[in-house]
């Protein structure tokens, strides 16, 4: 028999997943063409019927995900649209205790000190939490995207080799941002996971030439990157240029040039040329990319033990450098803020108690004052002059700093006498 906590236990489960089934019909119920998951849901149907993956319609969303991901998404085109929406919503609702437990767990794997109070994860999830529901209300892809790169990490840190590889790999073809992860599991994988890696990446690129045909394969992926990718090689385009855009290369245009999309507001402190802004934008990514490189490159060197701090720099670097950074792709600083949230005070100096005020507050700012608290002109101000990229920035420099005694030369042990 089953013991009668047991069945309390599976009775709660139940009507949790009873409301997260209800929470998604109705929060769905709107989904029509013009949406964001229309357009994956579309991308998918393309690709299963044997059509042009890049089309340009009226009213669609613009095609940006690789020939591997609407290969996924045709799992969607099967069903009709607001029940396909609906499922992938109930995903999404499922996928933030897996967050939470895999972030729990590298924390646990990885931080010195024992986990005791629960509090400090609770209020990172708290002040990312806008984040998650802007993922939901888009019913995007970034919650499973984090959920596969938190497994890839949590993988390797258990020597799963494969499984770290499969996972890390997967989540980069379905949207190119996680590919810094797999750049990392190159650098600081052992040889069964860097040679898992080549295999994996084989595998999805030929993936979609089987279903697809050899030349419909190779079209895709030209026309992935001179319709997607390519627009980004000269700056960041116009259409990505919005307030809401949180990645470095807005944010440093938005600052200093006058807005180019209708409607948008003028942010500018610095007026400068276009020329110039955009040579400031490519300077400081080449200083971000760089540091974050040579940063992982010398703890390879040193074999320095895997940090949060390291994994939580590979979140960072990706999201600043990234042409596109939504408020729905920044679901993974929920990670980020738990190793800034976690620190004890006590056991600080002052310069770091003061960094760590000064992040927690810049959380609160951004996390808390949303449209509905702080009204539409602080939302504007908060998103226009981009202070979630300058906080990602801060805490990126924090990561950094904070992993500098594992990047100094070990002291030589002393000759025997």
């Amino acid at each position: 028999m089953i013991p009668r906590s047991r069945w309390g236990r599976l009775a709660a489960v139940a009507l949790v997943l009873v409301g997260f089934a209800i929470i998604a019909v109705v929060q769905t119920a709107h989904q029509r063409p013009g949406t964001d998951f229309h357009a994956r849901w579309l991308a998918g149907q393309w690709f299963r019927t044997g059509q042009s993956l890049y089309q340009y319609l009226p009213g669609e969303r613009e095609p940006s995900y690789p020939p591997f991901a609407t290969m996924v998404f045709q799992v969607f085109s099967w069903f009709p649209l607001r029940v396909a929406a609906a499922g992938f919503y109930f995903i999404n609702l499922l996928l933030i205790p897996a967050a939470v437990i895999l972030t729990r767990r590298i924390f646990r794997r990885l931080w010195p000190d024992p986990l005791a109070s629960p509090w400090p994860l609770v209020w990172a999830f708290v002040l990312a939490l806008q984040f998650f529901l802007n993922n939901l209300n888009l019913v995007q892809v970034n919650e499973a995207l984090l959920v596969l790169c938190l497994w890839g990490v949590d993988a390797h840190l258990a020597g799963r080799d494969v499984e770290a590889a499969g996972t890390l790999v997967a989540a980069a073809f379905i949207k190119i941002i996680p590919a810094a992860f797999v750049a990392w599991l190159l650098l600081r994988g052992r040889p069964r996971a860097r040679l898992a890696v080549f295999g994996f990446s084989l595998g999805c690129l030929a993936l979609p030439m089987v279903q697809r045909g050899v030349p419909a394969g190779v079209e895709d992926l030209r026309t992935y990157y001179e319709t997607f990718l390519g627009g980004f090689a000269g700056g960041v385009p116009a259409e990505y240029d919005r307030y809401t855009n949180q990645a470095l290369g807005p944010a440093v245009h938005r600052l200093m040039r006058p807005p180019v999309a209708a409607g948008e507001w003028d942010y500018r402190v610095i007026p400068a040329s276009e020329p110039v802004a955009l040579d400031v934008y490519r300077a400081l990514s080449l200083v971000i990319g760089l540091a974050v490189l040579i940063y992982l490159v010398l703890l390879r060197h040193r074999a320095a033990p895997v940090t949060v701090f390291e994994i939580s720099a590979l979140f960072l670097g990706e999201h600043l450098l990234s042409g596109i950074t939504w408020h729905a792709h920044l679901v993974s600083l929920a990670f980020v803020y738990y190793g800034f949230l976690l620190r004890s005070p006590a056991r600080m100096t002052t310069g770091r108690r003061a960094y760590r005020w000064v992040a927690i507050g810049l959380m609160a700012v951004t996390g808390l004052l949303g449209r509905d608290i702080a009204g539409n002109t602080i939302h504007h101000w908060i998103g226009g002059y981009s202070l979630v990229t300058w906080l990602m920035l801060y805490l990126l420099v924090g990561c950094l700093v904070r992993s500098w005694p594992s990047l100094r030369p070990r002291a030589l042990a002393p000759a025997a006498t």
